[in-house]
């Protein structure tokens, strides 16, 4: 069998024993990136959620808006045809 000289096998070992720490290092600091961008992507879509909201009450207002905007046109509309006809018939029958 083959003899290692103990001063190489104390080498060997604390090499071994360096490199086991700098792996668990390495892993720990793996580890802690992972949780962190998983709080950020967590963090990203609660913000995500809360723009849909947003962005859905902003639809439903200028939905609203829309309407009301709609329903003034009409009245004018009305009141323009009034106004007209009125005129209409105030030449026709020879009024002002």
């Amino acid at each position: 069998m083959f003899k290692v000289d103990p001063q190489y096998q104390i080498i060997l070992r604390k090499n071994n024993a360096m490199k086991n720490s700098s792996l668990q290092i390495a892993v720990h600091e793996q580890e802690k990136a992972n949780k962190n961008l998983l709080r950020l992507a967590a963090n990203q879509e609660q913000s995500l959620r809360e723009i849909g909201t947003l962005n859905q009450a902003l639809i439903v207002k200028e939905r609203k808006s829309n309407d009301e905007l709609q329903d003034a046109r009409k009245v004018l509309i009305s009141g323009v045809k009034d106004v007209y006809s009125w005129q209409y018939w105030c030449e026709e029958n020879g009024g002002t």
